[in-house]
């Protein structure tokens, strides 16, 4: 039986997410290690309020998929492939050996507050399933205005993507 380990994007976080991590001494060391690096209690990454800016959601993210990763490993499980979509891709490099944690917490961190200074407020995403390309494209172009513009922003695959654009206030 083959073994992957998944990671997922923003979008899957919930308050409370830090807290939940079993009671286990890998979750502990890497709640602790997150800390140390961000210089931050990192479990005040994972409340509502705090969860409602891009920051704190892909840190919280990266941290339990670490903290699981370990957790796992602890147990003997062994991926046979590890992914991730959008910043879970991090967590799924930490897991691969391919990027440190302390390095994967500086990275997401810019990231996200890069992701943040861009686009403070106003705009918006959606993911989108089951349809082709070329139907989203066309949906797409029909209520793509100035004023409001939106587009096809990311092909994740074959029949999966998100769109983005102007979310009026």
């Amino acid at each position: 039986m083959s073994v992957a380990f998944l990671y997922p994007g923003q979008g899957a976080q919930i308050p409370g997410m830090l807290h939940q991590l079993p009671d286990r001494a890998e979750a502990t060391w890497t709640l602790q290690e997150a800390s140390q690096v961000l210089g931050r209690d990192v479990q005040t990454l994972d409340t509502e309020q705090a969860l409602s800016s891009t920051v704190p959601v892909q840190l919280a993210l990266l941290v339990s998929g670490v903290a699981a990763t370990r957790i796992m490993h602890a147990e003997g499980v062994e991926p046979d492939v590890v992914a991730g979509l959008s910043v879970g891709a991090f967590a799924a490099a930490v897991a691969a050996g391919a990027l440190a944690f302390k390095d994967g917490l500086s990275v997401v961190k810019l990231r996200a507050e890069l992701m943040e200074k861009a686009y403070p407020k106003g705009y918006g995403l959606a993911a989108v399933v089951g349809l082709s390309e070329t139907h989203l494209s066309q949906i797409v172009s029909e209520f793509n205005q100035p004023a409001s513009p939106v587009f096809v922003g990311n092909l994740n695959a074959p029949t999966q993507f998100v769109i983005a654009g102007s979310d009026p206030e």
